[in-house]
Formats: structure tokens, sequence, C-alpha cells
């Protein structure tokens, strides 16, 4: 087995071994451009089958004398048989999935998404394809499998948006570091103590302190124009921040993500698998196992306890010399990237502490290990079904 890493991800050029099934997805965007739908497709087929996918395309082609771009868009009387003929091989074939997501825009509740219609875009791709993959697992719980991921540019103001849904952004495991007496309470009782926002702008401890988490927008000065009485003021010192308490005072869970982005400096550097920077904050740490029943439990728990909203996922870190827009609780300056941070958000309370029950305990999806041997003790090792 050869494995190339880079910073995207972990390729294997060989292929899976004799029991594991391997799925190629391939995605796509539609209707982005002001249209009032829009909606992503995803075409799936085992890997082994790629081959004869495109042995179908290229007979299809040469039967009809086709050579253009494959586009809905580009359907004509001149290339009808093409298309008709595309079609009925696609509904033919045994092997050939297809799944897709249509949203109307005027259905997208925007405060769910702080205000972004960008971002509810990303959310709704991501979640088309992890709804599936759920499912697939479901279907073949005795079956080893592995996802392959294929994302054209995803049209969107976030440079990198189509690495957000990649497998580089796979959790293996969500880390909590802290004293041994705290985190054994959360592993046996399943009860999170969530602080809000605005407690991590004024913590005394520096090593936690973030003056910005939780902004409501950030605005570059060269972006900004205030007017007063007709006259036009411009010409600001520096990014204009703008922070409103019900944004500030919502209560978050944080904790590590190890994820598949960080595979090229394990790789490829021997970087630790927890960044050292994450370690100061304890004796002991709490390593999540089975990171999807860790979410569906804490989703449940909120449906079972009333909770109106609960938000989860990974924080994305934004260049804050550049970065013109809404920030929310999913977004810290780049500064803080060896946080890699996941969050859960729920909306504020009466109290300063909230504390989230999920029911049950975690023994079952964690472990517990000494800070001090913890990257000493996470081994990562590549097989040729992916990264373990």
């Amino acid at each position: 087995m050869v494995a190339n890493v880079t910073s995207r991800r972990v390729e294997v050029e060989d292929e899976p071994p004799a029991g594991v099934i391997r799925w190629l997805i391939s995605c796509d965007e539609s209707g982005i451009g002001g249209s009032p739908y829009y909606g992503f497709g995803t075409l799936w087929m085992g890997w082994q089958r790629r081959g004869n996918f495109s042995a179908l395309i290229r007979r299809l082609r040469a039967e009809h004398n086709y050579e253009h771009e494959i586009k809905w868009t580009k359907v004509s009387d001149a290339n009808l048989g093409f298309y008709k003929a595309l079609v009925e091989e696609f509904f033919k074939s045994s092997y050939l999935f297809f799944h897709c997501l249509v949203v109307c825009n005027a259905d997208v509740d925007l405060e769910q998404h702080g205000r972004d219609r960008d971002l509810a875009r990303r959310k709704h791709f991501t979640m088309l394809l992890t709804d599936k993959i759920r499912r697939c697992l479901r279907a073949y719980p005795k079956r080893k499998q592995t996802f392959r991921i294929w994302v054209d540019p995803i049209h969107s103001r976030y440079a990198k948006a189509d690495e957000a849904v990649d497998p580089n952004t796979i959790i293996y495991s969500l880390v909590k570091v802290g004293r041994f007496e705290h985190l054994e309470a959360i592993r046996q009782t399943g009860r999170l103590r969530m602080q809000r926002l605005a407690f991590y702008r004024d913590i005394e401890d520096p090593a936690r302190r973030d003056r910005d988490d939780g902004l409501t927008v950030l605005y570059q000065p060269d972006q900004v124009t205030l007017t007063f009485g007709g006259h036009v003021i411009d010409g600001f010192a520096g990014p204009i921040k703008v922070s409103r308490d019900q944004d500030a005072n919502h209560h978050i869970f944080c904790m590590y993500a190890l994820t598949s982005r960080r595979l090229a400096a394990i790789l490829d550097a021997g970087a630790p698998a927890v960044d050292p920077e994450n370690l100061k904050f304890g004796d002991h740490a709490l390593l999540i196992t089975n990171v999807g029943a860790f979410i569906e439990r804490m989703l449940a728990a909120a449906k079972r306890s009333g909770v109106q909203r609960l938000w989860a996922g990974l924080v994305e870190y934004i260049d804050t010399e550049t970065y013109h827009g809404v920030v929310g609780p999913f977004r810290k300056a780049a500064k803080y990237a060896t946080e890699s941070e996941w969050r859960m958000v729920v909306p504020p309370s009466a109290s300063d502490t909230f504390w989230f029950d999920c029911g049950q305990s975690l023994e079952d999806i964690s472990v517990l290990a000494l800070v001090a041997a913890l990257n000493s003790q996470l081994r990562l090792s590549v097989s040729p079904g992916g990264p373990s």
C-alpha cells in the first residue's frame, strides 16, 4: 500500500481489501445564482464500478456523437437522443444511485444560520451527505465501509467551502481536557456544563480568553461607509466589530476535534495527534470514541428536554484582517486555529451556567486518559480502507 498525504486528504492508491465497501460520491450544485430554488445532487457508485461508469459514458458519447459537457441546460433537439439514452441507462443500472436536496429560498429560516444564506447552503449540502452516509452505514452494519467524496468547487464566498464537506472534516474523536473529577462526572452522568460565550471574553486565564468570541458581525473599514446629515464619513482606522447581547449570551460546550485535516501533519511531520497547546487545561482528558453516537444523544436529549434549538459543529477560523460579514459562534480568529474546536451551542437561558443533560452515561462511548500520556497512547494507522 502507498499513501500520498497532502493537506487535504489521505489518498490510498490501491483497491480496498475483500469485504470492504468503498463508495465513490460525486457532488454538484444548481440554482445558486438568484434562483428561487437551489439544490445539491450526489451520484453514488461502488468504487470498483467507476471504470464501468466511464465506459458507459464513452459508449453513449460515441453512439450519439456527443462531445460536449453533460449538462441539463444544454439539452436541445439536436442532442436529445444522447440525454434520453443517458437517463435510460441510469434506470437500467443496478450500481448507480442518485440523491439530491432541493431547497426553496423562501422557506429557509435564516435566524437558524446567523442571517447568513451562504452558510445555510453549505449546511444543507453537508446535511445531505452526512444523512445518506449515516443511512448507508446502518444498511450494512456488519461491513466495513469507506467513502470517497469528489466535490466540485462550491459557489461560496468561503474559498474552502468544498473542503468544509470534504472527507478531511471527518471527526475521529472529541477531546475534553480538565480535572479528573469533572471529566469523570461528565462520563458517568452525561451532564455538560455550558457557559455563556461572553464568559470567555473576560475569563482570567489568558490561554482561554478570546475578547471577540461570539461577535455578531465583523466589517472591514474599506467596505463600510457612514453618512450623517448628507455627509459621508469613511476612513475608519480598523475593523468594525458588532456584538449583540443575545448572541454573546448563547451557551457553549467546547471540545478539541481530532479530524482528518490533521492527518498530513501527523503522518508527514510526526506531529502529535492533539496539539500540545490544548493540553494545558487539566491533568486528564476525556476522549469521545463514537462521535456519531455522542451527537445523536445530544440531539435526542435536546428534544426530550425542550431545548428550543441546538447547534453543533466545527469552528471555522478566519483572517480578521480580510473577513467581512457574519461571525457568530462558529467563527473565530485564525490565531486560535490550533484549538481545532468543536462546539455545541444552545440559546440563552436565565442562568449564566446551563446544565445540558443527555439523560444517560457516556461510559460506553468514551475513555479517560492522563494528559501526560495522551499523545503517546494515541496511534494513527493507515489501512487500505483509510485512516483508523
